[in-house]
C-alpha cells in the first residue's frame, strides 16, 4: 500500500484508488500487501472525483458531521480531524473550544465558532472539559518540541503515538521525546 502525507493507494483488484484520509489513519495503515477495510466518502465536483477512507465508522461519521457545516469542505474537515484525536476533537467542539479548530489549515476563526456552534449539542464527550485540559497541554508539548528543531507534523505524530494513559505535561513530553529520538528518518 502507498502511503503520503494525505493519503493512500488502495488496491482493489488490481485498481489502484488514491483515497485521502487523516494523519492519525494513514500511520495506523501497513505497506504493501497487507489487507484494510476502509470506509469511503466519495465527492464528486465539477472537475474532480475524491475518495475520502477511514478505517473505522466513527471517524467517517466525525468527517460527514464535519463536511455538514456550511463552509466546511472535504479538505477542511480532514485538517480538522489532523488536529486531535477524534476523543478530543469531538471534546473540544462539546466545549465550545473553536481556537482548537481553528489550528487546523485553512480554518479561521469564524469558520471554528460556526463548526462549535452547529455541533456543540449534536456530539457525545465523556470527560470533554479534562480532555480539553490535556490538549493545551499537547499544544505546550508541540511548541516546546518545535522549538528544540523538530517539524510540526512529526511532533504531531508522535504525540499520536504516546499512551493516553499519559495524562501529566511531563509525562507526555518525555515520551514524545523518546518517541522523536528513536525515528530514523
Amino acid at each position: 500500500m502507498l502511503k503520503g502525507l494525505d493519503f493512500f493507494v488502495l488496491d482493489v483488484q488490481g485498481i489502484g484508488f488514491k483515497v485521502f484520509s487523516s494523519q492519525t489513519g494513514i500511520s495506523k495503515l501497513s505497506l504493501i500487501g497487507d489487507r484494510a477495510s476502509v470506509f469511503c466518502r466519495m465527492y464528486v465536483k465539477e472537475n474532480e472525483v475524491s475518495l475520502y477512507g477511514f478505517l473505522n465508522v466513527q471517524e467517517l461519521q466525525v468527517f460527514e458531521l464535519l463536511n455538514s457545516v456550511n463552509g466546511v469542505g472535504p479538505r477542511s474537515a480532514l485538517a480538522i480531524m489532523n488536529v486531535a484525536k477524534l476523543d478530543e476533537l469531538l471534546s473540544a467542539i462539546k466545549e465550545n473550544r473553536p481556537d482548537v479548530l481553528s489550528r487546523a489549515s485553512g480554518v479561521g476563526k469564524k469558520t471554528a465558532e460556526r463548526i462549535t456552534l452547529e455541533l456543540r449539542d449534536k456530539v457525545q464527550a465523556a470527560g470533554s472539559a479534562e480532555m480539553v485540559k490535556k490538549m493545551e497541554g499537547d499544544s505546550d508539548i508541540v511548541e516546546i518540541l518545535m522549538g528544540l528543531g523538530y517539524g510540526k507534523d512529526q511532533v504531531k505524530r508522535a504525540l499520536i503515538k504516546v499512551s493516553s494513559e499519559i495524562a501529566d505535561l511531563e509525562g507526555r513530553l518525555k515520551s514524545a521525546l523518546k518517541i522523536l529520538s528513536n525515528r530514523e528518518d
